[in-house]
């Protein structure tokens, strides 16, 4: 049965400036394309070759629609979009390209896919980072934020 590791973190509440606490998940590691690969070749019938095709494939048919506008419907993940953020302007006529701040990337998950997350339960337990561990996600958090 799966398990997500959490930490607590503590930030500033950057109104009232209080410490707040919140959870954080413990990443294990980065799983990439090669161990995506493993795992699909030893749970199917599909060659390694075929299977290599096919995600080269399917990444630049990902990377094609979606910067073309398009959004996508990938059975049985999900659905993949772009938004854009910007600021804003007085008139439509005011508006210029340079008011773009950037394209995000969002994904949201089938019916199918959430629907076993709730399946699942997944169980929290706090017991996988140590304190190092913890001491260098926190000096991190602060950086970024």
């Amino acid at each position: 049965m799966p398990t997500l590791k959490y930490y607590v973190a503590e930030r500033e509440n950057p109104v009232t400036r209080s410490k707040i606490f919140f959870a954080q998940k413990v990443t294990y590691s980065n799983i990439g394309e090669r161990e995506v690969v493993d795992y699909a070749v030893q749970n199917s019938n599909i060659e390694r070759s075929v299977l290599e095709q096919v995600m080269i494939g399917l990444e630049e048919a990902v990377n094609n629609f979606l910067l073309n506008g398009h959004n996508l419907q990938l059975w049985p993940l999900g659905s993949f979009f772009t938004t854009i953020s910007s600021r804003s302007a007085e008139s439509a006529e005011a508006f210029l390209p340079s008011n773009i701040k950037g394209v995000n990337i969002r994904f949201v998950p089938s019916p199918m896919l959430r629907a076993a997350w709730m399946y699942w339960r997944v169980p929290f337990s706090a017991s996988a980072a140590s304190s190092d561990d913890v001491n260098l996600r926190e000096q991190r958090e602060r950086i970024l934020h």
